[in-house]
């Protein structure tokens, strides 16, 4: 009779006692992030694809964000629409000593109005409860309009820094409606 087991029986006993013994970790451990309490997992970026109604909600969600200014009679007619918050600051501080262009003024005024239309829809809503669907999409498309202006303003400035940054006299050449995402085009 032949007392030897065949030769995957072998081979599966084998693997068996590998896997059985304790693993030795990697030659080069990583610090565990699981011990420290300074270090805490971030759940994977999510990504949210519109659809028809949330454009048809968002219009300005079409239009490039960084180029878009409103234009001024749009700005003061969508901040006439929301009361000024007394308690807030609006004004910057004045800066005596510095001279600081129209451009730095206009500015400075225009980011905290941007707090204006969120003061007033927390206003509207801590007075009449719940915000209506309507208001609800009416705040974001005021904040949102106002995003994309300021966000167009500065690319202006980046621009006009850009262009005066190496001494080129003159005025920088303005943002068209369609140009490059980059505001320095790849050479070729």
């Amino acid at each position: 009779i032949h007392t030897n087991p065949p030769a995957w029986a072998a081979l599966l006993e084998r693997i068996t006692a590998l896997e059985s013994q304790p693993r030795a970790g990697p030659s080069n451990p990583s610090p565990s992030t699981n011990d420290d309490p300074f270090i805490s997992e971030r759940a994977p970026d999510t990504k949210f694809n519109r659809y028809p109604e949330f454009q048809q909600a968002l219009p300005s969600l079409a239009k490039d964000f960084f180029k878009n200014p409103l234009p001024e009679i749009d700005r003061k007619r969508f901040l006439a629409n929301c009361a000024r918050n007394v308690a807030r600051e609006y004004l910057p501080p004045v800066l005596n000593n510095i001279n600081i262009s129209q451009a730095a003024k206009r500015s400075d005024n225009q980011l905290p109005e941007i707090t204006r239309p969120l003061d007033y829809f927390l206003y509207k809503t801590l007075h009449s409860g719940s915000p209506s669907q309507q208001d609800a999409i009416e705040f974001v498309n005021v904040v949102h309009e106002l995003l994309l202006d300021t966000a167009s303003y500065i690319t202006k400035l980046r621009a006009d820094n850009m262009f005066r940054a190496p001494g080129i006299k003159g005025l920088a050449p303005r943002l068209a409606s369609k140009i490059p995402s980059t505001l320095l085009a790849p050479e070729p």
